[in-house]
């Protein structure tokens, strides 16, 4: 968060194996009025250092904002692995939020500086065209952590397929815009589980699709969460034995291959 950024939500209901938001923020997402927002946007326009310019209103997932569930009592640690689930219909209240808050006096543009779900903008292309036309910068980030389906379902996020699908329709998009945007990828390296053909298969994957702006980062440890348990234990969830590289000499030599894209 920096100055002229605002905080829309909290919690996740992703339920990624490896964060720790859910625990510390809550499955469920508690979203601010739409007036509370807007409230707080005004009194940025006020503030000296103003110059027009917001740099993220969101959460952990940006187009979670206003999000709930029908079913209160559901115990399921996603709802959107495996699959989406039918009481879930994130990204609408979201995208009017923006359009409410870019019509704010004095604000110029509204930058999204929050994550964004691949999964769930390839279900919802017009929110993906609204925030390419009106709320990317030089690019627009999302994570796929990784291209392994073995690898993803460790993970709980969704297979590769959903990625290949979320970048021809970002493409589509691209080319009927004034000003092209590039797309950058948020990747993890060592995640229990993981071998070094993943990660080379993963590289490969990633050039064929172009995604060269890459960050990626070394799995890390985090208290509280699924893939720290499958860490320490070298089991998954079912208690099967998978491999779990620790050397951080080999971790750092799997993020080298990646950033060479």
């Amino acid at each position: 968060m920096n100055l002229f950024s605002v905080t829309s939500h909290r919690g996740c209901c992703g339920g990624c194996s490896f964060c720790s938001i859910a625990p510390h923020q809550g499955r469920k997402i508690v979203s601010r009025s739409r007036k509370s927002i807007l409230h707080e946007v005004v009194q940025l326009t006020r503030h000296s250092l103003w110059r027009g310019y917001i740099s993220d209103i969101g959460g952990a997932s940006a187009e979670m904002y206003g999000v709930t569930c029908q079913r209160h009592s559901c115990k399921k640690p996603s709802c959107l692995y495996p699959v989406s689930c039918k009481f879930f219909s994130p990204a609408k209240s979201y995208i009017e939020l923006l359009r409410t808050c870019r019509r704010v006096d004095g604000v110029k543009k509204i930058f999204l500086g929050s994550g964004l779900r691949h999964d769930v903008l390839v279900r919802h292309p017009e929110v993906l065209e609204e925030i390419m036309l009106h709320h990317a910068g030089k690019s627009l980030r999302i994570a796929p952590e990784h291209t392994e389906d073995a690898v993803l379902q460790l993970m709980r996020k969704p297979p590769f397929t959903i990625l290949e699908e979320f970048v021809n329709l970002f493409r589509s998009i691209n080319k009927r815009l004034k000003r092209r945007i590039e797309l950058a990828s948020y990747i993890v390296v060592g995640h229990p589980g993981e071998t070094i053909r993943d990660v080379l298969e993963m590289k490969k994957k990633l050039r064929a699709l172009g995604l060269r702006h890459t960050d990626v980062q070394i799995f890390t440890p985090s208290p509280g969460t699924l893939s720290t348990a499958m860490y320490y234990t070298d089991l998954d969830v079912s208690m099967r034995p998978i491999q779990t590289e620790k050397k951080i000499k080999e971790l750092c030599h799997r993020k080298d291959m990646m950033n060479k894209i």
